[in-house]
């Protein structure tokens, strides 16, 4: 299967949107077993059979509130947090959907950042990470309280393991991982190589950092190795492995590290499934990509304690309005569409009674996205 350079290019922007589900029963012993997916020989199973329950929540269409692309969702104290990368803001909205309050402070000077990389919520306050090497504290109702300069720049996510240390990811850098001392006001260490530093198109994992059991841990999503986070130190404990499925960057030719489409059609003519876009443990959730689409896996252990999975049968149109899924590690999945009509098809499955009245506009650029809560 070949695909023009729009098509790939349209393809790349799906693999940073669209995901694999994978809903794991028991996965308690996270660093004793390896996760096997094998994709040859796997029955089909119904969406309703890892998630009975579907929320919707229609996020408040104003002008002060209008958000143009969801980058990223984060949920606290019941509070919606967005980012949208093109405004470089981050929106705030109550769980019935109200708009709360937005911060934009882009621009020169205290509590001002250049742009917005990703955020993170840690002892009630929302830390901003600008991607010039700059760290914002605000409270949780959007005040600017403290900024902390970092000694390195092109870091893309960010993890505490205490109040002291933060773990620093980046998606280009060799290696991949930074310890930082708030207290002393430097890097550590860093560690992880970055095999696949070389191959630029490469998909990368969304968030590479949970915890488990009140252990931290990161995952890199080339390799699908899972790695324990101790106090400056890692140690790899497991790894998702799709078998011959499975992405293996020695057969990945350099000569085309720099070519969307080459990348897209090597994934697509060898069953490649690359990357590994999020694992939520604590759900037992993983998410990839796979033949161009995101497909849903119930992953349960038989009594010898081999991992088992059975496919979750998604109708097309259905696969085509979630092009994000988020955990807030307590209370589900997370997901956002504007495609009414299809939210409306994927619910058919789920038997939940009357379907909800959503709001409807001319024009889907008009109306705030609508957040889809999956419970377990």
């Amino acid at each position: 299967m070949k695909l023009n350079i729009l098509e790939a290019l349209r393809i790349i922007f799906m693999i940073l949107c669209f995901s694999v589900l994978i809903n794991c029963n028991s996965t308690e012993n996270l660093d004793s077993v390896d996760i096997l997916i094998d994709l040859e020989n796997i029955p089909k199973v119904k969406p309703s059979t890892i998630f009975p329950e579907v929320e919707f929540v229609p996020l408040e269409t104003s002008e002060k509130s209008h958000i143009r692309r969801i980058n990223q969702i984060l949920i606290h104290d019941t509070y919606f947090f967005i980012l949208d990368k093109s405004q470089n803001s981050i929106f705030t909205f109550d769980d019935n959907g109200d708009f709360r309050y937005e911060i934009n402070n882009q621009g020169e000077g205290p509590g001002k950042y250049s742009s917005i990389e990703y955020f993170a919520i840690y002892n009630n306050n929302l830390e901003i990470l600008d991607p010039r090497g700059k760290l914002f504290i605000y409270d949780l109702e959007g005040n600017y309280k403290s900024s902390v300069n970092l000694d390195f720049i092109s870091v893309h996510r960010f993890f505490h393991l205490d109040d002291n240390l933060i773990v620093f990811y980046s998606f280009v850098d060799d290696p991949l991982l930074k310890f930082y001392s708030l207290a002393e006001g430097r890097l550590l260490s860093e560690h992880l190589p970055n095999t696949a530093h070389r191959v630029r198109l490469m998909g990368y994992i969304m968030n590479p950092f949970f915890m488990k059991n009140q252990k931290n841990y990161f995952i890199n999503g080339t390799t699908g190795n899972i790695y324990q986070l101790n106090e400056n130190s890692i140690k790899k404990t497991n790894n998702i492995d799709f078998g011959i499925n499975q992405f293996d960057l020695t057969n990945y030719p350099k000569e085309q590290s720099e070519s969307p489409k080459y990348y897209l059609d090597f994934l697509l003519e060898n069953n490649i499934v690359h990357p590994i876009l999020y694992f939520f443990p604590n759900e037992d959730i993983v998410v990839a990509y796979y033949e161009g689409e995101f497909q849903v896996f119930n992953l349960h252990k038989d009594n010898g304690g081999s991992i088992n999975s059975s496919k979750v049968d998604l109708p097309y149109n259905v696969k085509t309005f979630m092009p994000f899924i988020y955990s807030d590690n307590s209370t589900g999945i997370y997901g956002y569409t504007t495609d009414i009509d299809s939210a409306l098809i994927f619910l058919s499955d789920f038997q939940i009674g009357p379907r909800p009245d959503l709001p409807r506009n001319e024009s889907a650029n008009e109306q705030n996205p609508i957040i889809i809560r999956f419970s377990k």
